[in-house]
């Protein structure tokens, strides 16, 4: 044992662990390691007195055993490295990892590298043996239960999204996300009313049962300097989705925004849930679990493959309508559904024949400086705000269309130059993958044959050692040239992805004039004021 050096229990327990029996739980875990650590011959003499024996503790409390990403296994890995740490005691595998491939470096290479002694409780397993009471177990038995540690990740997941759809079957809430009007602390507690936000909720409503339409409800909310919904969350500190980087006077109602509170059937009291599924990836590579609907029966069936930790996370997409899963009456409702059906009248158009739509070249472009709205567009071609003033003094102006096509014509052409000149100086990184990858594939093999021969005995434990440390080393150089030389290319890719566009856009505007497909593609906005007129491009160049 290293002078100084001390024993270390290592606690953990995921979230999957929760329901578990009591034995799994933290308390227990370091009760049981605590009173393992004084009964050992090495370390009990530091128990001087009769008091608890001397160790470091180490707990990842919530994380899983997939990898070991984990805050509390990284502190302890590094107190190893410095020499702090003599033996590493463990309930039992699974809460060291349940990668056995990664949990077998440890064991086989890491630690008696650091000449640190590992004992897992549960097999048994301790590599020192010698004058301790736990024997040591097979490897052979002690790599069976890695295997069966990682096979239990898949299992947990597949049970974890079943439990999911049968949570949503009764009605129960999985996620605190509300919409405005509601907010949810904790999904035992429900959703409780936003009083403030609920009246912003309301006020949309009354004015669409007034028989307003949408674009007059956000005349209305503007003129009276109501918050917008991501306004309102974003400064109470609601706000869960993505962050818009815009200037606050920016951020006013517009139809989509209307519209969005009108077509929301959790006004009322209505739960609605299922309406996304997601398909995760785990540590072990491809899909873990997925929920989709059965054709035909409406039944759901949980679909899993690979291995790995499960997590709700990964690519979201819009679920079938037979997902949904709806229950009334679960929480305060903002409007009766009568009402709710009655304000639907103001997403239609109203007064019988619908108007006949005029495309042109910056429709649903140009904006207002003064308060952010976009700019009508009169039959004689020239853009005002709507708003009369009402907002502010910039939005007195009148803009000739002629006079805004020639502006953006101008700076587009700019741009397009800037890039053509860019796009020149780009050279594509060179790398030779394909070789890379057959010399990474030889690696795999022979480390997995060099660890079938040391199991088999025909390797010794050094040499084995020596091997796989080399070709790790290697395999890991190869990684990182292949992970550079992606970044590179995605850098390249991108770059020519966001150059392109305007450097074509600038040849084509010099012979043929600004056109509608050019200003969607490229231009974000067009903001006019009193100061003068900007073009903001979709992407900056």
């Amino acid at each position: 044992m290293r002078e100084g050096a001390l024993p270390a229990i290592y606690l953990r327990l995921s979230q999957a662990d929760g329901d578990k029996a009591e034995s799994d739980s933290i308390e227990n875990q370091r009760r049981l390691l605590k009173r393992i650590v004084s009964e050992l011959p090495d370390y009990a003499r530091r128990a001087a007195g009769g008091g608890e024996a001397a160790c470091l503790e180490y707990m990842d409390d919530g994380y899983s055993g997939g990898n070991f990403n984990r805050p509390g296994f990284q502190q302890m890995l590094s107190d190893c490295r410095r020499g702090r740490i003599s033996c590493i005691l463990v309930k039992d595998l699974s809460r060291f990892g349940r990668n056995f491939l990664e949990v077998n470096t440890y064991l086989e290479d890491v630690f008696p590298s650091l000449k640190i002694r590992f004992i897992a409780v549960g097999e048994g397993y301790d590599s020192g043996k010698d004058g301790v009471p736990y024997g040591g177990a097979p490897d052979l038995d002690l790599q069976i239960s890695g295997i069966l540690n990682a096979w239990y990740l898949k299992d947990i997941a597949c049970k974890s999204a079943a439990g999911m759809v049968c949570k949503w079957r009764r009605g129960e809430l999985t996620s605190t996300h509300t919409p405005l009007g509601y907010i949810c602390r904790d999904v035992k507690e429900g959703w409780k009313v936003d009083e403030d936000g609920m009246k912003i909720v309301k006020l949309v409503f009354s004015l669409a049962l007034e028989g307003l339409t949408t674009s007059r409800i956000a005349d209305r909310l503007n003129s009276q300097g109501i918050p917008t919904p991501y306004r309102y969350l974003s400064e109470r500190g609601l706000w869960r989705g993505r962050s818009y980087r815009t200037q606050k006077n920016r951020m006013v109602w517009d139809t989509n925004a209307v519209v969005n509170i009108l077509k929301n059937e959790t006004y009322t009291g209505t739960l609605i849930q299922g309406k996304s599924r997601r398909t995760s990836s785990g540590a072990g590579g491809g899909t873990v679990a997925s929920l989709s609907p059965d054709a035909g029966t409406g039944a759901f069936r949980v679909g899993g493959a690979g291995g790995g930790a499960f997590q709700f996370s990964g690519t979201g997409q819009k679920a079938p309508q037979v997902m949904e899963w709806r229950h009334e009456g679960m929480h305060e409702a903002a409007i009766s559904r009568e009402e709710f059906l009655a304000a639907q009248s103001a997403i239609r158009h109203k007064g019988g024949q619908k108007r006949r739509t005029l495309d042109y070249v910056l429709k649903g472009k140009v904006r207002c400086r003064g308060c952010g709205k976009i700019m009508v567009r009169s039959s004689k071609g020239v853009f005002y705000c709507n708003s009369g003033g009402k907002t502010s003094e910039k939005c007195r102006g009148r803009y000739k269309e002629k006079e805004l096509v020639g502006i953006v014509t101008g700076d587009l052409i700019a741009a397009g130059k800037r890039c053509a000149r860019r796009l020149e100086e780009l050279e594509r990184p060179e790398f030779d993958f394909a070789a890379k990858e057959k010399e990474g594939e030889a690696l795999r093999t022979a480390q997995m044959q060099k660890y079938e021969a040391y199991v088999k005995g025909t390797v010794t434990k050094e040499e084995y050692c020596r091997i796989q440390a080399d070709i790790r080393l290697r395999i890991g150089e190869i990684n990182e040239q292949t992970a550079e030389w992606r970044r590179a290319l995605s850098a390249f890719e991108k770059m020519q992805d966001v150059l392109s566009p305007y450097a074509d856009a600038a040849a084509a505007l010099e012979t043929g004039g600004l056109t509608r497909d050019i200003v969607k593609e490229l231009v974000r906005t067009v903001w006019a004021g009193p100061e003068g007129v900007e073009t903001e491009l979709s992407v900056c160049s």
